[in-house]
């Protein structure tokens, strides 16, 4: 017989049987780039412990731990340390009583995520921006990447080292998220070009829904452009994707210092607008392996067959565990 469940480790102390018969319902967003990976516990709460003695607080660490048992088969067992977060949200309702406590992966004990900061980058690439500002939050820094791009000039002012990291990678056609008090950059270039872990088709879903952009999307090309107001002086790049011959092409006008920063930047901009070119999410039932930024066949959909990238895992565990994926259709190297 299926099962599945979930251990919970808060504040160090395993609560799992302490929770057990009050739980109802746990969520686990795992995003691969771009927003903070997140849970969310709630609780019945008829003693009313969860209000008073054991009420959380801000900064409180979970370590959640999903695990299925006799899934696939007699003995199939599976494990999912979900890492570590800190409880950011809590709310109460009733009657009946109940408690859900949300918590992020970011660090909600420091400043790197709402604290306006102004600082001045020369000569510094991006691992060493990045090497920086995860030491002063107290984060471990995984950079995945061959490519790790200099700026001449770069200016945070008056933003948050999270928010300012953040477009410094995306700038760069680099990848960030916060996982298990690290801060992970990669190149999701190179990740797309990876084998695909499965292959799902219809019969494995619980409901799918597909869809394509007509409009802001499915771009041939982008042309970056920038004038120094105080030189005059302009800094211009067009880049055509190879193989496309059409001439949808994306504009940005933002700030560029050389060509190599603004082909960075056209690559990095057109990219991501094609992202939402094709699109597919499904929900299936339990499955702990996969993961974002995995890939994945889709077979049996017609013009949406092919190979997706996964943006976003999320995890419901209520009566059972349901696990719903969003993705992109890979873009084929660029």
């Amino acid at each position: 017989m299926r099962r599945s469940g979930v251990d919970i480790i808060y504040q160090s102390a395993n609560i799992t049987k302490d929770v057990e018969r009050d739980k109802l319902e746990f969520t686990y967003t795992d995003n691969a780039t771009g927003r903070a990976d997140d849970v969310s516990l709630t609780i019945k709460d008829d003693a009313g412990k969860w209000i008073s003695s054991w009420a959380p607080k801000a900064g409180d660490t979970i370590r959640p731990i999903l695990w299925t048992k006799d899934w696939n088969r007699e003995g199939d067992s599976a494990r999912l340390d979900c890492g570590i977060f800190m409880v950011d949200e809590v709310q109460y309702a009733g009657p009946p009583r109940t408690v859900i406590i949300k918590a992020t992966s970011t660090p909600a004990n420091t400043d790197f995520m709402h604290t306006p900061r102004s600082d001045v980058w020369d000569g510094a690439s991006v691992k060493e921006i990045a090497q920086t500002i995860a030491g002063n939050a107290g984060l471990r820094l995984v950079f995945d990447s061959k490519a790790d791009p200099i700026h001449d000039f770069l200016e945070q002012s008056e933003e948050s080292d999270a928010s300012f990291l953040y477009s410094v990678c995306q700038r760069n056609g680099l990848a960030m998220k916060l996982y298990n008090k690290r801060i992970v950059i990669f190149d999701e270039v190179i990740y797309e070009s990876r084998k695909p872990v499965l292959t799902l088709e219809e019969k494995d879903m619980l409901k799918w829904s597909c869809g394509s952009s007509l409009t802001d999307s499915g771009y041939d090309g982008c042309r970056t452009v920038y004038v120094d107001m105080a030189t005059g002086g302009l800094i211009e790049y067009l880049y055509r994707i190879p193989g496309r011959r059409g001439n949808k092409i994306y504009h940005v006008n933002d700030e560029c210092l050389t060509i190599a920063e603004a082909e960075r930047l056209a690559k990095a901009s057109v990219r991501e607008k094609n992202k939402s070119e094709f699109t597919f999410s499904c929900s299936v039932p339990g499955n702990l392996s996969l993961v974002s930024s995995q890939t994945v066949n889709i077979r049996g959909f017609g013009k949406f067959d092919g190979k997706y990238y996964i943006d976003r895992v999320s995890r419901k565990l209520g009566s059972g565990l349901v696990t719903s994926l969003d993705m992109h259709r890979t873009l084929g190297g660029y």
